[in-house]
């Protein structure tokens, strides 16, 4: 019975996510800092202030950004850093990815492990404030920006391989050409 409520419920969130993915998707993506959580060699940071910060201003961008919220409390999140890896060295000169580690504390980040051997940047949202700018409600959670600065897609779960390719295809379809 618990099982069933628990499946509803995730249900539930996963139909909210996508009413808000269509209110978000098109729009221009707000401009924000963060703390970056890994140094210049990409290693974790003692302390939150050590790595400066990220600054993301939808308005000068020469590039795609996918922006990953994660946490390292969240169990799925850890399925789609494979797919994550991968279109980072598959699309490095068409995408930048960035991690996002929302809803969490970064002693418990650092305890977990989590964000050793990522080869993106990583920066830090405590208390989700940027998560809701985004309109993230659930954990893992995606979200394309083209150069332009314009949301293109909003990915609710785990990236997957289907997933993955949606992205690049969408990607290719942005830049008029193949890679």
């Amino acid at each position: 019975m618990a099982l069933l409520a628990l499946a509803l419920l995730l249900t539930r969130i996963q139909l909210l996510d996508s009413s808000q993915a269509n209110s978000i998707e098109k729009n221009k993506a707000p401009s924000f800092s963060a703390p970056l959580i890994k140094d210049e060699h990409g290693l974790p940071v003692k302390k939150i202030a050590d790595a400066g910060a990220f600054h993301f201003d939808s308005s000068k961008l020469d590039s795609f950004y996918l922006l990953n919220f994660w946490a390292s409390w969240c169990q799925v999140c850890a399925s789609e850093k494979a797919y994550l890896e991968q279109l980072y060295i598959d699309l490095d000169r068409h995408i930048k990815i960035v991690g996002v580690v929302t809803y969490d504390e970064y002693d418990a980040l650092l305890r977990s492990g989590k964000m050793n051997r990522i080869p993106y940047k990583l920066i830090f949202d405590k208390a989700g404030n940027l998560a809701a700018k985004f309109s993230v409600g659930s954990l893992p959670n995606s979200v394309l920006i083209s150069p332009d600065g314009s949301i293109l897609k909003v990915v609710f779960g785990a990236l997957n391989p289907k997933m993955s390719l949606e992205l690049t295809q969408l990607i290719q379809k942005n830049e008029n050409r193949s890679f």
